[in-house]
């Protein structure tokens, strides 16, 4: 059996009933979770969790697409972030939507070579603004632009 989530094709129904129903509802763009209520990805990005305990989660590419910005931020994660002390673990696993309401400090999301962070969750408060986190990758982010 062949998971169709993770094909890339050009059928964005999903994807745009996800980013009318946030905007409709105040937000930037839809977050896709499973029927778990697991954190996938969101219409047009990648997403990535900074939890209070300092680890950093992207959800696997087993049930979602591999964008490039992600990809290269995940580099950049191993390689600095984890070894400079910026976060204390990185995981690429399943996170869910409660978990990041109750314990993240930081949410982005990862596209178009760029990083934004998300302050607000389902009017849930996140963060009051763009955590170093989100901070050190969008400046990653925007040194290789220039390269």
């Amino acid at each position: 059996m062949v998971n169709l989530d993770t094909v890339k094709n050009t059928n964005y129904v999903a994807n745009s009933y996800a980013a009318s129903t946030s905007k409709s509802k105040g937000g930037y763009i839809g977050i896709i979770v499973d029927s778990n209520d697991y954190i996938l990805e969101a219409s047009m990005a990648n997403v990535g969790v900074v939890l209070k305990n300092g680890k950093l989660i992207i959800p696997s590419f087993e049930r979602t697409l591999a964008g490039t910005t992600v990809v290269l931020a995940i580099k950049y994660i191993e390689n600095n972030l984890l070894k400079n002390g910026a976060i204390e673990e990185f995981s690429r696993e399943d996170v869910l939507v409660e978990t990041i309401k109750n314990e993240a400090k930081e949410l982005m999301l990862f596209g178009g070579n760029n990083v934004v962070p998300i302050l607000s969750l389902d009017g849930v408060q996140i963060s009051e603004k763009p955590g170093p986190v989100a901070k050190a990758l969008l400046a990653f982010l925007n040194q290789t632009a220039c390269v």
